[in-house]
């Protein structure tokens, strides 16, 4: 498989797995490692990054209302201005922990983050994490979790400790996040939300850190050009995975995604080994 064959097979990787429950770190890792080509790969994580950047992009496109709403009311002293600043402090709370775990506890430039046995435990976590979705109580039973709630500190910083654990390899930061944000009585779309929402600083943080340190067209023998059209196809994957995660969100599906994981998994542990 030629170099850029095989960024674009990844571009479409991590659009899909970025926002489905399935761990896009995860699924870079083990395409890196079986798709023909893949030892080309010079920095597996910072091929990672990459390609973030291209699902950033679809976040800001998707969310250019929420977030021009947030800018535009940070100054404002109404009560809608006030509630936009509690909201996006409670976002930066929800970061730290990923921030802290990410240059303090986790070291991603070790053998640990593109090892195939981690992923496919990651994987196994994940499928039982969207499992546990299903204990999440329907409208009508003694508990319910669509009602409109403001999401309390406290909850910020589990949602974030949540995403701080989904670095490792195979864990899905989607999934992770949604499903603690849905045990917490928050509903799907404060849920769906606030999970990509916050996602967006630690993208940004990553990439500022690898980036610099990456050369892309020695490595991979491609052009800006080509690594754009690999970001941009990215961006548009992704945009079309955060729709169809909408609507299974919607849905109440979150689970179905759990007996691919667990199949992903299974399939690693068997063809590496």
């Amino acid at each position: 498989m030629s170099p850029l064959l095989l960024l674009l097979v990844l571009a479409v990787i991590q659009g899909l797995a970025e926002f489905l429950p399935i761990s896009s770190s995860g699924h870079l890792v083990l395409a890196g490692q079986l798709l023909p080509g893949g030892e080309k790969l010079p920095d597996g994580v910072g091929v990672e990054i990459l390609l973030h950047l291209g699902t950033l992009f679809a976040v800001f496109i998707h969310y250019r209302a929420r977030i021009a709403r947030l800018v535009t009311n940070l100054l404002s002293k109404s009560l809608a201005g006030s509630e936009q600043r509690d909201y996006l402090f409670k976002l930066i709370i929800a970061t730290i922990p990923a921030v802290l775990a990410g240059l303090f506890v986790f070291d991603t430039d070790s053998t640990f983050f593109k090892s195939t046995d981690v992923v496919a435990c990651g994987l196994i976590f994940t499928s039982l994490v969207l499992l546990s979705s299903k204990l999440i109580r329907e409208p009508g039973s003694l508990v319910t979790t669509d009602a409109e709630q403001p999401i309390s500190l406290s909850k910020a910083i589990l949602i974030g400790i949540a995403q701080a654990v989904a670095i490792l390899p195979g864990i899905s930061r989607s999934g992770s996040t949604i499903v603690m944000a849905r045990h917490l009585k928050i509903n799907a779309q404060q849920a769906e939300d606030f999970s990509f929402l916050m996602a967006i600083p630690v993208i940004i943080g990553a990439a500022v850190l690898k980036l610099p340190q990456l050369d892309f067209e020695k490595g991979l023998g491609l052009s800006a050009i080509e690594i754009s059209v690999a970001l941009l196809l990215s961006c548009v994957v992704g945009l079309i995975a955060l729709h169809v995660l909408h609507r299974v969100l919607q849905k109440r599906r979150l689970h179905l995604f759990a007996p691919y994981c667990l199949a992903v998994a299974i399939i690693a542990l068997l063809t590496t080994h």
